[in-house]
């Protein structure tokens, strides 16, 4: 619910800033000692972000820093499931919150179209005119984001351009490769029990050899701790969004036919190979079915006993980082012979997308606070911490985790996504030093999450073209109501071919699939985008094609 403090007036505003745990009437800003600290609402659709509930005034939190320096604490809310429903409630009903950091396209492209939220060039210059974001802002990710947009609404996070980049000091090849090749959706193994199990890397890189490798571990009766070792494990619920597009990457699907003209990539018969890899392993048992309804903390969990074989999903939320022993074969080569592939987008518009309502109450402040959290004192802050707690400083100026400053999330470190600023991070971090535990996590991170782009069998292409935003496909409401229909049934029935009891059924489930979405109108969806994507492939250059 939003607070609205001009309705509810000053004493519900002291009593709300007496329930916030830690927090004191008194805060010591830069120029004066204001007497209140001020509430506003934070809503995202990223279920398994969980910054902390509370907001922890304590001086020596990273919520309380930034309550020192801008004056504000968040109440957040974050929706385990229906984020975009709900939000939708919020903006049709005048109640939209004050910061809202959001994935969705959908739902980015409502709001900018609504006129409730600021276009962040003229809030800012209205209320922190000399901002830094108004000076160094990277041009070609404000450039792309006009034109998805048709203004400069939203301050991204995970920031990375050529224009980025030139803000920053070059970057050591280390952090060049980790920059250029990694990826979050990966094939990773747990290299303690593959030895144990007396398999090789190179085994696990063809599809027969994969599986055969999951069988052995399975007949093995392996356990760690008295539980018995999970020879593969899928991304949970999210399995959809990040362990199937993987294999599909791996067995060469494409959303391009032969001929160069787009299809939906479920088309294509690499596709279709990709489901009954799934379904294989789920169906003679080296994945549990129960997995793909696990939300990400379940996952969490059993990455934290360290009892998992081989996982395949999004990597960068599962925890492994915290263990030292895991590995990647790359790509795991298709028994068709096809081509592993990777579509990587070069007009990199961040990720979580951050934008301001026009009805939040302290205007001022917040527009302080983004251009605070976005410098390099309020990053310094954010993801390492305070000085001489959470990290130093060495002679080169590189920052050093200290002990208990990998483990401080409970007070904001390193939890505030929406202002990530990729770049911005490699010029911070010291040359790994493989013979601290930080420095093997950091080498493990970059081999694991860059093995399947850099193999010598994974070809990369431009995916640009086929990742329209839908500001240049343009479609009517009618074909926007075609394409969630189509979204939510295709979810359905995937849901359904990998847990078929049988490969017959598979075969079935996905004929019906393809003749049911082309009843319901997916032939006209893809000839709009195809012909779009032909007008833009013709365009002079490629930086030109997601807009206007």
């Amino acid at each position: 619910m939003k607070w609205n403090v001009k309705k509810t007036g000053y004493l519900f505003l002291l009593v709300l800033t007496a329930a916030v745990t830690g927090c004191s009437q008194d805060r010591q800003g830069e120029n004066d000692t204001l007497s209140e600290v001020l509430p506003l609402t934070w809503f995202s659709d990223v279920s398994f972000w969980h910054p902390p509930e509370d907001w922890d005034c304590s001086e020596d939190t990273v919520q309380g820093v930034l309550t020192q320096k801008t004056g504000l604490t968040f109440e957040m809310e974050i929706p385990p499931e229906d984020a975009e429903t709900k939000l939708s409630w919020m903006l049709a009903n005048g109640e939209l919150p004050d910061i809202i950091s959001i994935t969705d396209e959908k739902m980015i492209d409502k709001l900018t179209a609504s006129g409730e939220v600021w276009r962040m060039d003229e809030f800012l210059e209205t209320y922190d005119p000399d901002s830094h974001l108004l000076k160094d802002f990277p041009g070609d990710i404000k450039e792309g984001l006009t034109e998805r947009d048709g203004g400069w609404y939203a301050l991204p996070s995970h920031l990375s351009s050529e224009d980025n980049r030139a803000r920053y000091a070059e970057i050591s090849t280390f952090y060049q490769e980790l920059q250029k090749y990694h990826e979050n959706n990966a094939v990773i193994i747990n290299e303690q029990l593959m030895e144990a199990s007396g398999i090789t890397l190179e085994e696990l890189k063809t599809e027969t050899g994969f599986v055969q490798a999951l069988q052995k571990v399975r007949s093995m009766g392996l356990s760690v701790n008295g539980k018995p070792v999970i020879p593969l494990l899928y991304d949970g619920n999210a399995y959809q969004e990040s362990s199937l597009p993987f294999l599909q990457m791996n067995f060469g699907a494409v959303p391009v036919n032969d001929e160069r003209h787009y299809q939906d990539i479920l088309r294509d018969p690499n596709y279709k190979h990709a489901l009954h890899f799934m379904n294989r392993t789920i169906r003679e048992g080296y994945a549990d079915m129960k997995q793909l309804t696990m939300d990400n903390s379940e996952i969490k969990k059993l990455f934290s006993e360290e009892r998992v074989f081989a996982f395949i999903g999004n990597i960068a939320n599962t925890g492994y980082d915290s263990s030292l022993c895991w590995i990647s074969p790359g790509a795991i080569y298709s028994d068709t012979g096809a081509s592993p592939v990777y579509g990587k987008n070069f007009r990199n518009l961040g990720w979580i997308q951050t934008f301001i309502s026009k009805e939040n109450p302290y205007p001022g402040e917040t527009a302080k606070f983004l251009s605070y959290v976005t410098s390099e004192e309020g990053l310094m802050l954010l993801f390492y911490g305070i000085e001489g707690k959470d990290y130093t400083l060495d002679a080169a100026g590189k920052a050093i985790r200290a002990e208990n400053g990998e483990k401080r999330e409970e007070t904001g470190l390193n939890i505030y996504w929406p202002f990530v600023n990729t770049d911005w991070s490699y010029t911070v971090m010291p040359e790994p030093d493989p013979d601290t535990r930080s420095g093997k996590s950091q080498i493990m991170t970059k081999n694991a999450g860059s093995a399947y782009v850099l193999d010598e069998r994974t070809e990369m292409y431009d995916a640009s073209l086929v990742n329209l935003s839908d500001k240049y496909l343009d479609f009517t409401d009618g074909e926007e109501e075609t394409r969630e229909n189509l979204e939510a049934y295709k979810k359905k029935l995937t849901a359904q071919i990998v847990t078929a009891p049988d490969e017959e059924s598979v075969e079935a489930l996905y004929r019906e699939m393809l003749d049911t979405m082309d009843g319901m109108g997916l032939p006209d969806i893809e000839k709009k985008t195809d012909q779009k994507m032909q007008e833009c492939s013709q365009r002079m250059q490629r930086d030109a094609c997601n807009g206007e």
